[in-house]
């Protein structure tokens, strides 16, 4: 595989060798997680609640505030994921830049 065909690929694909829309995908999950941590833990904390400490309105609160950690975690972890994917494209296409592929010469050669 020529030099040409490997950054055509590593565009097409990423740096990870992730399809470009695997990046928007998870994304547009964000949301759901973030949504589904916070009510979660507080109905869970409810039930336990209701069912176990009785200690009303308490063990919800808990609750409420470990789907908001369990949240902030995950708005972190795609900040950090997004960071890395930008920054290894960046790398990439300043690596193309530096050693730019002659396509006369790869073309006369096959």
């Amino acid at each position: 595989m020529s030099r040409l065909e490997q950054l055509q690929l590593r565009k097409r694909e990423g740096p990870r060798g992730q399809a470009r829309w695997f990046r928007y995908t998870s994304a547009s999950s964000l949301g759901i997680e973030i949504a589904v941590a916070i009510i979660g833990s507080t109905l869970a904390a409810r039930w336990v609640e209701q069912h176990w400490t009785g200690w009303a309105p308490g063990t919800t609160i808990v609750g409420f505030m470990i789907g908001c950690g369990a949240a902030i975690a995950a708005i972190v972890r795609t900040a950090r994921d997004y960071k890395a994917w930008s920054q290894a494209e960046a790398k990439a296409a300043e690596a193309a830049k530096e050693d730019p592929v002659d396509a006369s010469q790869s073309s006369s050669s096959t």
